[in-house]
């Protein structure tokens, strides 16, 4: 029982910090950013922020000597040719995105969650990042569908940040209602998939943070899912 009460805590402090340090990074996003921001400058950036809050040494290590942060953490892996006991879940390219399948489908492959945090063979919070200068529908969708996925049994946190960058003013009117449209779809779709094959995390399983941030040199718009309402919310309207 004390073992458990121990876990528990040092997995709720972890996803604490993480939620901490991604909401420091979302909101507000520095508009200096915007000349030389990338995918890789916010992994970076999260990277060294997690370090800081959980004391970790520049190698994800803590004070005991363990790595706890897993950049590109594989949800299925083999060892020489041969399934190992990292074996969660497995996806397949399909025209219009990603599906989830059984392990044992031999012509599939894992997916890749670009943080995990904890123990590597069971982490308690997994992060994705995302930036890009057009809508990626597909991408944004697996990315959701890997952290809702209920195979992925230890990870009890985690969180979706996504980055669109606009070149000149944010989406508004017809365009607005589309954008927001879109965003229904990725959720549904990585919902819709899940839950077919019986794999659909439930709310009170996972603690579910989504976020995509709208970026243009004078505004910043964010939406928010709610994961157990299956709801999309916007935050802030600024222009």
């Amino acid at each position: 029982m004390a073992g458990d009460s121990t876990r528990d805590y040092r997995e709720q402090n972890l996803c604490t910090a993480t939620l901490k340090v991604l909401r420091e990074l979302a909101l507000p996003f520095p508009t200096a950013w915007m000349r030389c921001c990338n995918e890789r400058y916010l992994h970076h950036a999260f990277s060294r922020s997690i370090c800081q809050e959980l004391n970790l040494d520049k190698y994800g290590r803590d004070q005991d000597g363990q790595v706890v942060l897993h950049p590109e953490w594989p949800t299925h892996k083999t060892v020489n040719g041969s399934r190992s006991s990292h074996c969660f879940a497995k996806y397949a390219k399909v025209s219009k995105g990603y599906v989830p399948v059984d392990i044992t489908d031999p012509k599939a492959k894992g997916g890749w969650i670009d943080f995990a945090i904890g123990q590597y063979d069971s982490p308690a919070v997994g992060v994705e990042i995302s930036y890009s200068t057009s809508w990626r529908r597909a991408a944004v969708s697996f990315d959701i569908m890997k952290l809702l996925d209920r195979r992925l049994r230890t990870l009890r946190c985690v969180a979706s940040v996504n980055f669109l960058q606009r070149p000149h003013r944010p989406a508004t009117g017809r365009r607005l209602q589309l954008f927001e449209n879109r965003l229904c779809q990725s959720s549904q779709i990585a919902i819709n998939h899940l839950r077919k094959g019986g794999w659909l995390v439930k709310p009170e399983e996972r603690h579910v943070f989504v976020l995509v941030t709208e970026v243009t040199r004078d505004s910043l718009n964010c939406w928010q899912f709610n994961f157990a309402e299956n709801h999309w919310s916007r935050l802030n309207q600024e222009s």
